[in-house]
């Protein structure tokens, strides 16, 4: 069975390419580390991860793709040591603005050779009662970030997900359950237009800093 790591434009594939030419890489906000099963699955990285809910460090590790895991709060975090890539997937939404423009900036001091923050576009809201069913209590959306505020900072963008399919008011919000198999794969098709054109992406925007 291919492993998604390896399915072109898949979020997935992104992150890898994103750390491909990189060994040391610090994930912030790793949560239960399914996205560096995928992206990690080889082994490939010398991956240490943060995160502050514990439950899911301990389900992060059971995967056996970090070379160490961390429990603390990427707020607050004071390493005394540099990575090649240091990364944060769909983490800078739910801390607020202020607290997401410390992150990049402890992000870039922490960095040696590159930064890669995803996140959604704009802001997407999302605030669960009790947390989601993992009982995770910091999940809740508390800010939104655009193209262009990556951009002014140094940053190039690539996208994920079909606007006009996944947008509110797009084509698969009222599209009948037995179609969504064919929208996916419409979407599938578009996302190499997505990924370098990231004006036309619906929830995902991966921004990349090199130093």
């Amino acid at each position: 069975m291919m492993n998604q790591a390896v399915l072109p434009f898949t979020y997935a594939w992104i992150i890898r390419k994103c750390l491909d030419a990189f060994k040391s890489v610090l994930d912030l906000g790793c949560s239960d580390g399914v996205l560096m099963e995928k992206v990690n699955y080889d082994q490939k990285f010398e991956v240490t991860g943060v995160d502050l809910f514990k439950p899911d460090l301990l389900k992060a590790k059971k995967k056996n793709v970090y070379k160490k895991l961390i429990h603390a709060d990427i707020r607050k975090l004071k390493l005394n040591q540099s990575f090649d890539v240091v990364l944060s997937s769909q983490v800078i939404e739910h801390l607020t603005r202020k607290e997401g423009e410390k992150l990049i900036k402890r992000m870039e001091r922490l960095a040696e050779k590159r930064v890669v923050i995803a996140t959604t576009v704009g802001f997407l809201p999302y605030n669960p009662i009790q947390g989601d069913e993992s009982g995770n209590i910091f999940q809740e959306h508390k800010s939104g970030w655009k193209l262009e505020e990556f951009q002014k900072l140094g940053y190039r963008v690539y996208g994920q997900g079909t606007r006009f399919i996944y947008k509110e008011g797009g084509i698969l919000r009222n599209a009948p359950e037995y179609t969504h198999p064919l929208f996916f794969g419409l979407s599938y098709l578009f996302s190499p237009i997505n990924y370098y054109f990231p004006e036309t992406s619906a929830y995902l925007q991966i921004a990349v800093k090199d130093f």
